[in-house]
């Protein structure tokens, strides 16, 4: 349950031919909240070198923290997931949109729940985390209905540009 709610993605934005995605780094962003509020309690108390070290360790982990970015674009017919954090981006892999069909909403006997997607040869892919969080709080499948209508969106494109060619 937790892994949906820590993991969670978030469409930042979308229009016709473009659908961006994002996973925000909850957990480190909380480690570093923690260690903000011991640094102020160890600052009260007078131990200014534990303060310094815990606040030293919270902006590290501010800083660290890595977004991963999944942009779908039909300009370019691609999708693209990456990570991004504070100091650098990193591209991690990419696909043709020509070779994803489709994203369905995967769901287990015991309610957990993952957004995958299927290749042209059948291949599947999964997209969020694997998690039983439907119950707490559903953010799958408006994810789902926006990944297939870019989708859609780049086939019709491509079978236009197909047919006047």
């Amino acid at each position: 349950m937790f892994g949906g709610v820590l993991q969670r993605l978030y469409i930042t934005d979308q229009s016709k031919l473009r659908l961006v995605l994002q996973e925000y780094p909850v957990l480190d962003y909380g480690v570093a909240i923690l260690l903000t509020f011991l640094t102020m309690a160890l600052s009260i108390a007078g131990s200014w070198i534990s303060a310094s070290v815990a606040g030293g360790f919270a902006i590290f982990f501010a800083l660290q923290a890595k977004t991963r970015v999944i942009t779908f674009d039909v300009a370019s017919d691609s999708m693209l997931i990456s990570v991004r954090s504070a100091f650098n981006s990193r591209h991690l892999s990419s696909a043709d949109l020509a070779t994803i069909q489709r994203a369905y909403l995967f769901k287990a006997d015991d309610g957990s729940s993952q957004i995958v997607l299927v290749r042209a040869d059948g291949e599947e892919m999964g997209l969020s985390v694997y998690s039983k969080d439907s119950e707490v709080r559903p953010w799958k499948e408006p994810l789902v209905i926006a990944i297939n209508e870019i989708l859609h969106d780049a086939h019709k494109t491509r079978d236009e540009q197909n047919s006047t060619v």
